[in-house]
């Protein structure tokens, strides 16, 4: 296959050939890309060789390029071994997977139920209250 560099001009030609390839579905999510303006479906391209791969929603395509350089920061892989960072992040959706059901009997201390949450929102909605009610010197 013979590679091209194409034109920017070119790219909304592209993006439309690319949707029609992809039957305007999301290959990282899976959502229907139809009900999206097109301002907000962008042509992606590997930033290592200029590949295009597809088009992705703006906000998919910005998650991707954080993923992979969080990965390089936190997870010590090089921007470059997209078979060590796949095999990560399939790790980490096995991971997910597993702990649906919980795997432990304990509860982190942080960790506020829906009932300690709306306990703390009234205690604070009440300090201000307060703080408002009382007179000035």
């Amino acid at each position: 296959m013979e590679m091209k560099k194409v034109k920017t001009a070119d790219l909304p030609a592209i993006r439309k050939e690319l949707l029609e390839k992809q039957r305007y579905v999301c290959p990282i999510t899976g959502r229907d890309l139809r009900a999206m303006k097109p301002i907000n479906l962008v042509v992606d391209h590997d930033y290592h060789t200029g590949y295009i791969r597809a088009v992705l929603p703006r906000g998919i395509n910005g998650l991707e390029g954080k993923v992979l350089a969080l990965m390089g920061r936190f997870g010590g892989f090089v921007s470059t071994d997209r078979a060590g960072i796949a095999k990560c992040l399939h790790s980490l959706a096995d991971y997910l997977m597993l702990h649906r059901v919980p795997q432990t009997t304990y509860i982190h201390p942080t960790h506020k139920n829906e009932v300690e949450k709306r306990a703390a929102r009234n205690k604070v909605a009440r300090t201000r209250y307060a703080a408002k009610k009382k007179p000035s010197s």
